[in-house]
């Protein structure tokens, strides 16, 4: 299947959007049909998703992460 629609990681690591943007993101997801997770949905892996699950205040570092193609560094996440 095919999605021509850009995540919101693709748009922040492009700079069409900016960090704090992911709460509308969020909401745009709620208030919409869309089949797909919210994980699928905002462009992140399972990694990513459950850091930013549990700490929201790391996703400068996953944005970075995916910038650069460098490890999270992540152990314990779920």
């Amino acid at each position: 299947m095919s999605n021509s629609r850009e995540t919101f990681i693709e748009l922040c690591l492009k700079g069409e959007v900016k960090i704090e943007d992911i709460d509308d993101f969020v909401d745009q997801w709620h208030d919409s049909e869309v089949p797909e997770s919210l994980q699928v949905y905002l462009g992140m892996d399972d990694q990513e998703y459950g850091l930013w699950l549990t700490r929201p205040d790391r996703l400068p570092e996953i944005l970075s992460s995916r910038r650069n193609h460098t490890d999270l560094g992540v152990t314990g996440a779920r």
